[in-house]
């Protein structure tokens, strides 16, 4: 399975990462919070130094490809196709109130805007001011909803919450984006 191009093992993890997402969404009676969990696990396949000292694409032990320019653009665009999936699970098939599914539908084009702009101009600060708000906005609802808070009497503590997200990730995103990716932090 290991090539010895980095590229090719960058996209075997990258096709192994959005094939297992769809197919962990479509898992029934597994609840929506379980598999957003998942598919956020799976974005490890391809460059999680962190986590995995030394480990590249699918466990190889070669993470150059980790700090190039192709890596972070083909990252993005797989971010956005497992995204893809669970967008589509949360407007399709779940009874999440209508405002809920709109203010996720909102979140998930304007990350999707940034991913095309950034990946065609290069330009990092298209991620800061298309932030990638969807994901934790969604994991944040799909708990609540886990945990019985289904519907929109609870309308204030999802507010709270969403708003906390918000805060939480425009600072993560500009610090990630301005100060962390593209330097040899890792």
């Amino acid at each position: 399975m290991n090539s010895e191009d980095p590229k090719v093992n960058l996209m075997q993890a990258e096709v192994a990462r959005v094939f297992l997402s769809g197919v962990t969404v479509m898992i029934p009676k597994l609840p929506f919070s379980i598999k957003i969990g998942i598919v956020m696990l799976l974005d490890r396949l391809d460059c999680m130094p962190y986590l995995w000292p030394n480990k590249g694409p699918l466990f190889v032990d070669d993470r150059e490809i980790c700090k190039t320019e192709y890596y972070q653009k083909s990252d993005k665009i797989t971010d956005m196709l497992c995204y893809a999936f669970l967008w589509m699970y949360f407007v399709f098939y779940t009874d999440s109130p209508k405002e809920l599914k709109i203010y996720i539908t909102v979140w998930f084009f304007i990350r999707l805007i940034g991913t095309v702009l950034y990946v065609t101009t290069g330009n990092r600060k298209m991620l800061i001011a298309f932030p990638n708000v969807f994901l934790e906005s969604l994991l944040a609802i799909a708990i609540l909803q886990d945990l019985g808070y289904e519907d929109t009497r609870h309308k204030k503590l999802y507010t709270n919450i969403l708003v906390a997200v918000f805060i939480y990730k425009m600072a993560q995103e500009y610090v990630m984006h301005e100060f962390i990716v593209g330097k040899k932090f890792y």
